[in-house]
């Protein structure tokens, strides 16, 4: 999915139901339902866009820039060497059920996030950390981590095994919004908090009906202010075509260009005032997973990556509007490196390579994909490309949780996905998904890799950090775990008067506070 796409989604409430298309209403569109409204399982692009809106971190991140600041954290003291934070929270913040929130929520919700039995798929956002103790809570062998400290009822102390340059980072991330100890302790095995989800962000939860809407309303006694707008009603058009109709029909107040129109509307001058672009910090990859052979030769992996056009997807489902990808590190992030040679489009090479291997008659491999129209397009190219140096695949079409968690349990042999920046350093691009113990989806492991990005994450200074990036992502290039494809611009337009809807860089960091209608 696109940023245009993703971030013009929503829910809508019963109770702002009966106002319809009423002035102070954000009507807006999702492309899909939303599979939770739980922190501890926001793992995909629009559910940590919604619970950004419904609950708060300790930290968030600028609305003008990437950098984090203080939000449910008042204030943060860092000791010397850079393992110690004391968070001094707001004392005038309530949940939005009137609850006050204390510092026991913070460290209930943390350990809620790494308890086994809580089953979440983002551990990693406080494990890979190193909070002291949370080894031997994950393993069971203490109950609580020693390292989340409740120093009072509005001071936290969390201490780290030793410095790591993103820490404040990961605590602005969905997975580690503060949830509420007097309702997430009492759900029962298999419940999340998307029946209730109440957090202390700047819009409630107002209702749902599945797959038909959503509905937000503002938090009338947010500590940081009011939203400028009473709410959000969020409408799940699954055609995007559909969903531009509606928005030139005055029922959405912003959505993303179709992908089939993109060319004609940038270029209408009765849109120039009302469009929107942003590169997107993220990149579109082909993975192949390495643990299904014959993938598991980088002879074969070097020839899919030869076989595929890159620039003719690029110039047909994406309209030439991307940017040809060759690394992991997308541009806009320090450690971005133009001068990486992509591997280049050679189809007689691959074939060469292939019979190199022992396939000279090509082999048969299945591409999984999901239901989203331009990716499947996609898919339908890579799987033509393929068939030209004589591998013939098939193409499993299934919905997008489904993909990622085969994906990530190795049952996927390859797919088309993207990784977003959860937060603005290129760490995030390399050791989730080019290390075993991060969240990679294809059984990717190089000894050096992980050994670089050990040694950078202990490095305060950015520029100490850039050249282990570098180095590491040239070794993944010559490894081809996956075939680069683009670096995305998203595009959309908004309503006549609409302002503040402008797309952050980062996937997570919500802006809907600056949002207002005319």
């Amino acid at each position: 999915m696109t940023r245009a796409t993703r971030i013009f989604t929503a829910l809508v409430a019963a109770a702002v139901l009966s106002l319809g298309f009423a002035q102070g209403i954000l009507n807006l569109r999702n492309n899909t339902d939303w599979e939770t409204l739980d922190p501890a399982f926001a793992a995909g692009v629009d559910t940590g866009d919604m619970v950004a809106k419904i609950y708060d971190g300790l930290m968030r991140y600028d609305y003008e820039s990437t950098d984090v600041v203080p939000n449910l954290a008042e204030r943060v003291e860092v000791n010397d060497d850079a393992t110690v934070f004391t968070f001094h929270l707001h004392r005038d913040v309530t949940f939005h059920d009137g609850h006050p929130l204390t510092a026991r929520d913070v460290k209930f919700s943390f350990e809620r996030l790494l308890d086994p039995d809580t089953a979440s798929p983002l551990t990693w956002v406080l494990e890979d950390t190193g909070i002291v103790g949370v080894e031997e809570f994950v393993n069971g062998d203490v109950d609580e981590v020693i390292g989340i400290e409740v120093v009072d009822d509005y001071t936290v102390r969390i201490s780290l095994l030793r410095p790591y340059a993103m820490f404040l980072h990961h605590l602005a991330m969905p997975a580690a919004h503060i949830v509420p100890e007097h309702i997430a302790s009492q759900l029962g095995p298999g419940e999340d908090l998307s029946g209730n989800p109440i957090g202390t962000g700047p819009f409630k939860f107002a209702g749902r009906v599945r797959d038909s809407h959503l509905d937000l309303v503002a938090n009338e006694d947010y500590f940081a202010g009011r939203p400028h707008i009473d709410g959000v009603h969020y409408r799940i058009i699954t055609e995007d075509l559909i969903a531009w109709e509606e928005f030139n029909a005055g029922n959405l107040d912003a959505v993303g260009i179709p992908s089939a129109l993109l060319l004609d509307v940038i270029n209408d001058p009765a849109y120039a005032d009302r469009l929107h672009s942003t590169e997107e910090l993220a990149v579109f990859y082909f993975a192949l997973n390495q643990r299904v052979e014959p993938l598991n030769d980088v002879r074969v992996r070097r020839a899919i990556a030869m076989a595929i056009d890159r620039q003719a997807i690029i110039d047909g489902p994406y309209n030439g509007t991307d940017k040809l990808a060759n690394a992991p590190i997308p541009p806009g992030l320090a450690g971005y490196d133009e001068s990486i040679e992509p591997i280049p489009y050679d189809p007689e090479g691959a074939r060469r390579l292939l019979a190199e291997a022992g396939y000279p008659n090509g082999f048969e491999m299945e591409i999984w994909s999901t239901r989203a129209e331009t990716t499947i397009a996609v898919t339908e190219l890579i799987q033509f490309f393929l068939s030209e140096v004589g591998i013939r695949a098939t193409i499993n079409q299934v919905d997008f949780g489904v993909l990622i968690e085969n994906a990530i349990a190795g049952r996927a042999p390859a797919f088309y996905l993207s990784w977003f920046a959860d937060y603005a350093d290129a760490y995030n691009f390399l050791h989730p998904l080019y290390v075993a113990t991060g969240a990679q989806r294809y059984g990717y492991s190089n000894p050096r890799v992980a050994e670089l990005l050990e040694e950078a994450k202990t490095m305060a200074e950015l520029e100490d950090r850039v050249p282990l990036y570098q180095e590491a992502q040239r070794l993944i290039v010559e490894d081809v775990p996956v075939v680069y494809i683009r670096y995305p611009v998203s595009y959309s337009v908004v309503r006549e008067g609409v302002t503040g809807l402008l797309d952050h860089p980062i996937f997570n960091a919500d802006k809907f506070m600056l949002v207002q209608l005319p």
